[in-house]
């Protein structure tokens, strides 16, 4: 809604390009109780950028463009 504070819930660990409004609760605005906590009992597996275990060959724009 309008003047709130969205605070993501502690089951939604995954970033999402999309909103998804069950991953979020919301407060009265300008709420700050909990800014920077993290309150997930297991925290994410970090990114890897790999492809079969190893790090893929990146192309740069310029070669794919032929500059």
């Amino acid at each position: 809604g309008k003047d709130t504070t969205l605070v993501r819930n502690s089951d939604a660990l995954t970033p999402s390009a999309t909103y998804d409004a069950s991953q979020w609760t919301a407060f009265e605005k300008d709420n700050i109780d909990g800014l920077g906590e993290l309150n997930a009992t297991e925290p994410p597996a970090p990114f890897a950028c790999e492809v079969d275990g190893q790090q893929p060959k990146f192309t740069t724009i310029q070669d794919i463009q032929g500059e």
